[in-house]
């Protein structure tokens, strides 16, 4: 099963492989899990929204790529499942954010674009904190870094700055490094 932006882009190429069954388009959080059900009682997989795959005659159907209109209503990493101790830094944690999918704009180099098959949703600023607020309440050395796996970050300025200001009111210094890894959008940053 092979998920992501390649899969969500380009699903025939994908199926293509001998070593891919099922493609899950958009995002899968629902689609994957609905897929293993589905494989786990037998029944047929290509019927679940976002899932493509081979037929038995060897035909391809390809999937529509599924979106969650809702993005608070996601329930958040279950970060327990995961060894900290792999993603330190300076001996103190890490804790990695998303707080919006897809893309506003249509860039030409690439897939998730607005004519794209995922659009444009943001999380709610408090949404985004009560996550925060549980990654930094977990066990172990205090928060290092803060990484946004966004590439829209400070798309929206008024959102943005409610962010930061939750954020610094919730860190005494010295607060955690905050991070863009997918790096930022020029023309959204100011001075202010």
């Amino acid at each position: 099963v092979v998920g992501g932006h390649h899969a969500t882009a380009l699903p025939e190429a994908v199926l293509r492989a001998p070593a891919v069954d099922y493609v899950v388009c958009g995002e899968g959080e629902t689609a994957l899990v609905a897929l293993a059900n589905v494989l786990k009682q037998g029944g047929d997989p290509l019927v679940i929204p976002g899932v493509g795959g081979r037929r038995p005659d060897g035909t391809v159907q390809l999937p529509v790529g599924t979106a969650i209109a809702d993005l608070d209503q996601c329930r958040p990493p279950a970060m327990d499942l995961i060894d900290e101790r792999f993603y330190r830094r300076r001996r103190k944690r890490s804790l990695v954010l998303t707080t919006s999918r897809g893309c506003p704009f249509a860039c030409s180099y690439c897939c998730m674009t607005r004519e794209g098959p995922l659009p444009y949703r943001r999380r709610a600023v408090a949404s985004v904190l009560a996550e925060l607020d549980a990654g930094a309440a977990s066990e172990g050395p205090p928060l290092g870094f803060i990484d946004f796996e966004d590439e829209n970050l400070a798309l929206d300025k008024a959102w943005f700055h409610d962010l930061l200001t939750g954020m610094e009111n919730r860190f005494r210094p010295p607060r955690p490094e905050l991070r863009a890894m997918n790096g930022l959008f020029p023309p959204s940053l100011d001075a202010a």
